[in-house]
């Protein structure tokens, strides 16, 4: 069998897609470890670079040029002080909300085998794929937390706008929302076996795509 890599290195020149590669891991669409270490390279001056590689999830973000001094400082840093992950509807990764400000999203401490072999312990496939499974599991209820969060944030601004007759061009991409919110939710609810709330959230969503047809 394949071993999962402990570190992925990547640069931002490398490829256009390179971001969505990093996204793809995150989401365990790519690889057996959403969790592993991650860390980008960019250009100095491409700072549209460095805003899509913290979207997508990746670890550290390193300015070029960099030394190889610095580069394992960086690695050392990220391996022994990594921060808590954080789930939203879109987004898995680094915790990077300013420390003293207060949110309802929880940190996730997830698994990280670089630090597991750099203190001497056994990590084999098996534990791996437990460490990913029980992690996951954390994962995808926080990503149900956060569609219920988003959910409720996005029912209140349609159906304010309809209270209102303030319904303009701006309803339907809400509405398009909500119907996707409700489409992820439905399929994360699935993954953890839960298929009442699974068919809760996934009936409305072609009478709210219907709605969205009209605007």
């Amino acid at each position: 069998s394949q071993v999962a890599p402990d570190l992925i290195l990547v640069s931002g020149e490398l490829d256009p897609n390179v971001f969505d590669f990093i996204r793809d891991i995150r989401h365990n669409k790519i690889g057996t470890n959403p969790f592993v270490v991650i860390m980008t390279v960019v250009e100095a001056d491409q700072l549209e670079s460095v805003k899509r590689a913290m979207q997508a999830g990746t670890d550290d973000i390193i300015i070029k040029p960099v030394k190889e001094e610095q580069l394992l400082q960086r690695l050392k840093r990220v391996t022994v002080n990594r921060a808590a992950f954080v789930v939203t509807s879109d987004y898995l990764g680094p915790d990077r909300r300013a420390k003293n400000r207060p949110s309802a999203i929880r940190g996730i401490n997830v698994l990280n085998t670089m630090l597991e072999k750099a203190s001497g312990r056994d990590v084999d496939v098996a534990n791996i794929r437990d460490a990913v499974d029980g992690s996951m599991t954390e994962v995808l209820q926080a990503r149900l937390d956060s569609h219920g969060l988003r959910l409720g944030f996005l029912v209140n601004i349609v159906l304010e706008a309809y209270q209102n007759n303030a319904v303009t061009e701006d309803t339907q991409p809400k509405l398009l929302a909500l119907a996707d919110s409700l489409r992820d939710a439905a399929r994360t609810a699935e993954r953890l076996v839960e298929p009442e709330l699974a068919i809760l959230c996934g009936s409305p969503v072609k009478d709210v795509e219907r709605i969205a047809e009209h605007y």
